[in-house]
C-alpha cells in the first residue's frame, strides 16, 4: 500500500502498530501536534511564555495563522494569507475555487500582474532580491496552493522561468514548515517551533498528511512523486524497525490460544495437535 496515496493513517496502523494493536507513540504525538503547536503559536505571537488554552478549533487556527505569517512576511497593504493557509491546510481553495486548471493559470497571472502593479505605483516596483523575500511574498501570497502549482508548472505557458521558480519555492517552503523545519526570513528563526520535538518519523508522517492533502492535479505531476518518495522511504523504514523491536507473543501461549480457537484437542500427552501447530504457525507468521 502507498503510505500517501492510500491513506497515512491506515498505512501507518497497519504497519508501524504493535503486535498486539496499541497506538505508537508516534500516532499519539503527531494527533497532539498540531493543538500543541497552536498553543505555543498562541503564546510566541502574544509575547507571552505562558502556556495558552485554546477553547474552540477557530482559535487554534487563528493561533496558527499568526503563527506561520511570520514566516511570510508581505510589504504594507499585501497579503500572504493564502500562502500562510497553504501550510496549515494545504488543499483549502480561493483562488483557485470552482476553476479548471487552465483557467486557474489565467487567474494567477492576472492576480499577479496586478501586483506587480500595485508595488510599481508604490514607487518601489518588484525585487526579486528583496530582503525576506517580501516582494516575492508579496507577489504570489493571493495565490493558494493550486494557483502556486499552476505558476511552477507554466501551465498555459504564461509565466516566466523566474516566477515558475518562485512558486516552486514557497510550495516547499510550505511544505516543510508543516513538517516542522524552518524555511523563511533568518529574523524569524527564533521564533520558529518544531512541533515534532526532533521525531523524523512524526515528522515524515506529517509531510506525508500533507501530500495526501493537495490538489489533484498537484499529485499528477513529478514534483509530487519526486517529495513524496523519500517519506515513504523512511516510514516504511520506521515501520519496519518498531515491529521488529517487539518481542514475539509466547509460542506455548500462542498454541494454547491456537486449540482454543479451532476446537480442537492436544495429542495424548498434552502435546498440541500437528494441526495446532500448523494453525499457530500460520499466526506467528502473520504477526511478524
Amino acid at each position: 500500500m502507498s503510505i500517501i496515496s492510500g491513506g497515512v493513517a491506515g498505512y501507518y496502523s497497519a504497519n508501524a502498530s504493535s503486535l498486539y494493536g496499541q497506538k505508537t507513540s508516534v500516532a499519539s504525538a503527531l494527533e497532539a501536534s498540531t493543538a500543541s503547536l497552536a498553543n505555543t503559536a498562541a503564546s510566541t505571537t502574544s509575547g507571552h511564555s505562558s502556556t495558552v488554552t485554546l477553547s474552540s478549533a477557530g482559535q487554534q487556527s487563528n493561533a496558527l495563522s499568526n503563527y506561520y505569517a511570520q514566516f511570510f512576511p508581505s510589504r504594507t497593504g499585501m497579503t500572504s494569507d493564502a500562502l500562510v493557509r497553504g501550510v496549515i491546510s494545504p488543499g483549502s481553495v480561493s483562488s483557485s475555487q470552482g476553476k479548471t486548471l487552465a483557467d486557474v493559470a489565467t487567474d494567477a497571472r492576472s492576480r499577479m500582474d496586478a501586483n506587480y502593479a500595485t508595488m510599481k505605483a508604490s514607487g518601489t516596483p518588484y525585487d526579486a532580491n528583496s530582503p525576506g523575500n517580501v516582494d516575492t511574498i508579496s507577489l504570489m501570497g493571493n495565490l493558494d496552493r493550486r494557483s502556486l502549482y499552476s505558476v511552477s508548472e507554466n501551465v498555459g505557458g504564461l509565466f516566466s522561468e523566474q516566477e515558475q521558480k518562485a512558486a516552486s519555492s514557497l510550495m516547499k517552503q510550505q511544505l516543510s514548515l508543516a513538517m516542522g523545519e524552518f524555511v523563511g526570513p533568518a529574523g524569524s528563526q527564533a521564533q520558529f517551533v518544531d512541533p515534532y520535538a526532533g521525531d523524523e518519523t512524526a515528522r515524515n508522517l506529517a509531510g506525508a498528511k500533507f501530500l495526501a492533502a493537495v490538489s489533484s492535479d498537484e499529485k499528477s505531476s513529478a514534483a509530487w512523486n519526486q517529495e513524496k518518495a523519500p517519506i515513504e522511504t523512511a516510514l516504511r523504514t520506521a515501520a519496519l524497525k518498531e515491529q521488529v523491536s517487539k518481542p514475539l507473543p509466547n509460542l506455548f501461549d500462542l498454541l494454547s490460544a491456537s486449540g482454543k480457537e479451532n476446537g480442537s484437542t492436544s495429542d495424548e500427552g498434552g502435546f498440541p495437535s500437528l494441526q495446532d501447530i500448523k494453525a499457530t504457525n500460520s499466526s506467528l507468521l502473520a504477526r511478524v
